[in-house]
């Protein structure tokens, strides 16, 4: 039985300015991420100040937690150093900007723990600014979807004027539907929060008692539901089925409830019937979908290839990958710079396989603390990670970096190991 969180702490918040930091972090990063950088310079100032302070200071270094974080900031580290055999370290260096939440959010977390009912706490945060950016979202979808013509006001959410509604929805031609309706980041990005919410709220609503609870959270759950499905990221539409599946083994020898069947029928539904999903009905459509990706991966692994022990460096590994795409035939690929779509590529091409142990013995550690301590939400988290990175870099983006190592850091870092966080 989940416990109810004591927001005693609440009280205190003024005393805590790092949890107000890190909820700053979580409620917006939905909505931009540039509050990351206000948030890291006010930590980063606090820290000096606090750290004069010797052992006044609110900041203590936690060695257990060092060892769980030590393979991300050594990723980092990889990925810095192989600028210096790099031969394009512009490229390099703008990429080292993006990746550099892996140090400072891991460094972070050396320094400061959360208890469980601020992690918990932080958890909902997130929640609700996806929530938040769920109820923007279709805000926005309406009024463009709302035509006045001719003294007539009319409803037309499609963006391909003329199309069938259908087709329309296939193309990110919908202002409901992918694309169009994920106006803060990308929709692949998105559809990862708005799951990792799901479980999030799946987790209390398994568990919790209390009618109005469960109503609520019912409906949090299908609202975060319809929202994957409308963002329509076709990775995690697979991924939404096994992940409910799992949730609904997990508790139903406690009871079967009705938000449970709900929740396994909607997200069935929701998956099958998904427009983007109709080409995979066959295998000839499901070749034809991924044969641009086979190409990228068939290059990509030429330039891992280039260089397997040390890859080729942050920059050059992508100009590598350019090129191969010209000598196979493909140069819109590199007219329009298509990365690897895949993680495991991105980082044996740029830091080879010196680069791979760290990140492998990240999601290893990550299946294995989920399943110790028998956690669906670090389950869904790790999961849906190792999925978009066979099919995406997710890593390339700040939206994928902050997200990564914040929620690993905050789900691993326990004071209480095997402890769930829900």
């Amino acid at each position: 039985m989940i416990r109810k969180i004591d927001f005693s702490f609440l009280k205190e918040l003024e005393e805590r300015p790092n949890l107000i930091l890190m909820l700053s972090i979580v409620v917006t990063l939905p909505l931009s991420t540039a509050i990351f950088n206000v948030s890291v310079t006010i930590f980063l100032i606090n820290l000096l100040v606090q750290l004069t302070r010797g052992k006044r200071s609110g900041y203590t270094f936690h060695r257990d937690s060092f060892w769980i974080i030590l393979p991300i900031l050594f990723l980092f580290c990889l990925y810095s150093i192989s600028l210096f055999y790099s031969n394009n370290k512009s490229s390099g260096l703008i990429i080292i900007e993006r990746l550099s939440p892996l140090l400072v959010i891991g460094l972070y977390f050396c320094f400061i723990k959360f208890t469980n009912d601020e992690k918990k706490f932080l958890l909902f945060g997130f929640v609700s600014g996806n929530i938040l950016s769920l109820i923007f979202n279709l805000s926005r979808a309406l009024i463009k979807s709302i035509n006045y013509t001719d003294n007539k006001i009319f409803f037309d959410a499609s963006v391909l004027r003329g199309q069938e509604f259908w087709y329309s929805i296939d193309q990110g031609g919908n202002y409901f539907f992918y694309k169009e309706l994920s106006y803060f980041i990308d929709p692949i990005y998105w559809s990862v929060y708005l799951l990792f919410s799901f479980s999030i709220v799946a987790s209390l609503l398994f568990l919790l008692d209390g009618k109005i609870k469960y109503i609520s959270l019912t409906i949090l759950s299908f609202m975060l539901l319809i929202a994957i499905f409308l963002c329509s990221s076709r990775i995690i539409l697979f991924c939404l089925i096994p992940i409910t599946l799992v949730f609904a083994l997990r508790y139903v020898k406690k009871r079967i409830t009705l938000a449970m069947v709900i929740i396994l029928g909607a997200s069935l539904i929701l998956t099958v019937g998904n427009p983007r999903l109709k080409r995979f009905s066959t295998i000839n459509g499901i070749v034809t979908s991924n044969q641009n990706r086979l190409d990228i991966w068939q290059s990509s692994w030429e330039v891992f290839c280039n260089s397997p022990i040390i890859g080729n460096g942050l920059g050059e590994s992508e100009d590598i990958l350019f090129r191969a795409y010209i000598s196979h035939g493909h140069p819109e690929y590199a007219t329009i710079q298509l990365n690897e779509h895949n993680q495991f590529l991105q980082i044996a091409s740029s830091i080879g396989i010196v680069g791979l142990i760290p990140f492998l013995y990240i999601i290893i550690y990550s299946f294995k603390k989920s399943m110790l301590n028998n956690d669906l939400i670090q389950f869904t988290f790790i999961f849906s990670f190792l999925l978009i990175g066979f099919v995406e870099n997710f890593l390339v983006r700040r939206a994928g970096v902050i997200y990564f190592v914040f929620f690993f850091c905050l789900l691993y870092t326990s004071d209480k190991p095997n402890k769930k966080i829900a």
